[in-house]
């Protein structure tokens, strides 16, 4: 109190405590010559939560991102700026199950290359976006993260010089990040590019998440909880990675690999439907996966399987003549000898 006394005039003391007041400045409180900050009063609007994030990313966040960020700190501008630096860095990777994350950009691939920007699609007919587009296509089947850029140059620029080539990686990338709309969309880093997924919701990444938790599931023996997840992953998928008519030689390995995830979690989504007895499930299930992907063999097979335990016998045997047709006109060959196995027990049973 005594060096409150001793102030000079428009001198001032700031106190900062975890507590109330005590009782003896309550007399300078009521006569208005102390003010109190309580801790709901050092919290950002919302606007101010943008402007924050706009000054540490140096560049001006999605309202719908910002009000995100705001209510996941609730307005505390530490909290702020922690979330914004690891946006920018990319460090953050929301979880979507809960569908309230508001990524700036979403690229759809499976059946079909699609992009997606602020909730509105893009659109692909200028010449000039062909090449930044390529260059996003190669970065997501080459996994998306920490891509080294050798690997984009030698798909996308094999034809020329080493100088020319890495001069146009830049430029495309340059070109790409406009398109997409923010910087920090793409990452580059030690001669490596990542698509962020602070910034960029991408289906694949969306798709094998919600199978590695569908994994967690049954190792906890929660098989509802797995068959929820796994529906929404094989509904995600509307045919080969980037369309059918993608035909690029870098596509293959994840198209491959992709294609082993449906069927494989497919064929577990079926039996755990029949363990319940959901056979018109199942069927279901396999039907739509033949409709996405027609050469997908496995499926035909656990299809007339499914009908042979219903023992409907002519359905099954209508499945193989389906698969047996679509085979030897695709490719001029015959069903597996597995499926030819499965074939002979329904005949002879």
């Amino acid at each position: 109190m005594k060096a409150i006394e001793a102030l000079p005039k428009g001198g001032g003391i700031i106190f900062i405590s975890r507590g109330d007041p005590p009782a003896e400045m309550a007399r300078l409180k009521a006569g208005n010559v102390m003010k109190t900050l309580e801790a709901d009063d050092l919290l950002l609007t919302r606007g101010e939560s943008q402007r924050l994030m706009r000054l540490r990313l140096q560049a001006r966040p999605s309202t719908k991102l910002a009000q995100e960020v705001h209510h996941r700190t609730g307005g505390w501008a530490a909290g702020i700026v922690l979330i914004t630096e690891r946006l920018k860095k990319g460090e953050l990777e929301p979880d979507d199950d809960t569908g309230r994350w508001p990524w700036p950009v979403k690229v759809f691939t499976l059946g079909r290359f699609g992009l997606m920007k602020e909730g509105s699609p893009v659109h692909f007919s200028k010449k000039a976006l062909q090449k930044p587009l390529a260059m996003l296509r190669v970065l997501i089947a080459l996994g998306g993260r920490n891509v080294a850029e050798e690997e984009i140059v030698d798909i996308l620029w094999q034809d020329l010089d080493g100088h020319s080539a890495h001069k146009a990686l830049a430029i495309t990338l340059h070109r790409l990040r406009n398109l997409l709309g923010n910087s920090c969309v793409l990452l580059f880093r030690d001669k490596r590019i990542t698509l962020n997924p602070c910034y960029c919701w991408v289906d694949v990444w969306a798709f094998e998440r919600l199978l590695h938790k569908a994994d967690a599931a049954i190792g906890e023996d929660k098989k509802e909880n797995a068959i929820d997840l796994i529906e929404k992953a094989v509904a995600m998928c509307h045919g080969p990675f980037m369309g059918q008519d993608a035909t690029a030689v870098c596509f293959e390995p994840a198209r491959v690999r992709l294609k082993s995830k449906l069927v494989r979690y497919t064929a577990l989504l079926v039996d755990l439907y029949e363990e319940k007895g959901e056979f018109d499930q199942a069927i279901d299930l396999l039907r739509r996966g033949i409709e996405a992907d027609p050469l997908a063999e496995d499926l035909y097979r656990h299809l007339m399987l499914c009908y042979q335990k219903l023992n409907r016998r002519a359905e099954a045997l209508d499945v193989y003549n389906d698969l047996k047709r679509v085979l030897t006109s695709a490719h001029g060959i015959v069903p597996s000898s597995g499926t030819e196995a499965v074939y002979r027990s329904i005949i002879t049973g």
